[in-house]
Formats: C-alpha cells, structure tokens, sequence
C-alpha cells in the first residue's frame, strides 16, 4: 500500500489517521508543523501529503509547496475545519475533505481515490521509495 504523511496541528486528527489510514494498510507519518512535515519527508519519502489549510505559522500550501520542491507532482489532500470556496489556490491539490470528518471512512476513500491514479495520465500510482536529499 502506500506511504502516507498527515500534517495536522491537532493531536487527536493525527492520531484518528493514523489509526484508520493504518488500518486500510497504508504506512502513516505524522507531522504537526512545515518544519517537521520537510524533515519527515526528507527522511521517509512519501506517496501522498494529507495537510490541514491551517498550521501554526503555514498554511497547508506552504506544507504541499515546500513537499514537491523534492518530489514535483506530490499528489496532495487539503483539509479545514472552515472549509469555503478555494478561489485563487496557489497551488494543486487533488483533494478536499472538511473536519471534522462526517466519518472516518471518508478519509479512507479520498486518500485510495487520489492514489488510484497519476496526476497526469490516471495510470495506476507507483511508490517512492528511499531517502530523499535536501535541496540547497
């Protein structure tokens, strides 16, 4: 399955995705802010970035931005507890999910819909794996 880390600032939504994403059999990092999310990474390449829109001192773009400065074409999941129209989004995600979730399976769903496929082709998704190098 795949490599999965969540960026959330709030303990018990890293902890309900870890639990259910864990369950689906996929591998979950957990980050609480972009610093720790780029070391994460750095160190265990991912699949797929799942961030809150708001983090303390970032904003959930700024997570995805800094995550596809080492690997472009990250595909990404955005998450608000205010979720409102994303007019003008600086950057591409290819998902949305509103907190808190209706339910957890919803989290589920969306992470294996956006994995399903590339971002450019929809040809079934390969894994990353090994250590990434920072860039200068």
């Amino acid at each position: 399955m795949a490599r999965i880390l969540v960026v959330d600032d709030e303990a018990s939504v890293l902890s309900l995705a870890k639990v259910v994403l864990s369950r689906a059999g996929h591998t979950v990092f957990t980050a609480g802010t972009l610093p720790d999310a780029e070391a994460v990474f750095l160190g265990e390449p991912c699949d797929l970035v799942v961030t809150d829109k708001n983090l303390p001192g970032a904003t959930g773009f700024d997570v995805i931005e800094k995550l596809r400065h080492h690997r472009p074409g990250l595909p990404a999941i955005l998450m608000s507890a205010y979720p409102e129209p994303l007019l003008g989004v600086p950057t591409r995600i290819q998902g949305y999910l509103a907190k808190p979730f209706e339910r957890a399976s919803l989290l589920v769903e969306a992470v294996e819909r956006v994995l399903s496929f590339e971002d450019e082709g929809r040809r079934p998704r390969r894994a990353l794996r090994g250590p990434l190098k920072p860039m200068a």
